[in-house]
């Protein structure tokens, strides 16, 4: 069984409380669903591999870092449709998947 990472942080019981609530707006939703995705992603990410690169900055040469690979996403649809917009706000040209899938009717499983 792999690992489980429970991330604890107030922001997340804030914002997963005012999502849970009935009055919540679709605006208010949507903004704190992405909240709570962003801090998820940064701790997901945090395990991403890096590679030096030289660059020049104003003042002088230097190295810095970058993203090793290339990352792909594929949200499940509903829920991680909201994620995908969170992490496209980190990783603009994020290269994105979707696998699709529909359910039976008659026996309720999901089938290509």
């Amino acid at each position: 069984m792999k690992s489980i990472t429970v991330v604890a942080h107030p922001l997340i019981d804030h914002s997963l409380t005012v999502i849970r609530r009935k009055e919540t707006t679709t605006e208010e939703f949507r903004r704190h669903a992405g909240i709570v995705s962003k801090i998820l992603l940064v701790e997901v990410m945090k395990g991403l591999a890096t590679a030096s690169v030289r660059i020049d900055t104003p003042l002088a040469p230097m190295t810095g870092k970058k993203l090793k690979d290339d990352v792909i996403v594929v949200p499940v649809l509903r829920a991680g449709l909201a994620m995908l917009f969170a992490i496209q706000d980190f990783l603009p040209s994020v290269s994105v998947g979707f696998i699709g899938l529909e359910r039976d009717e008659k026996t309720a499983q999901a089938r290509e």
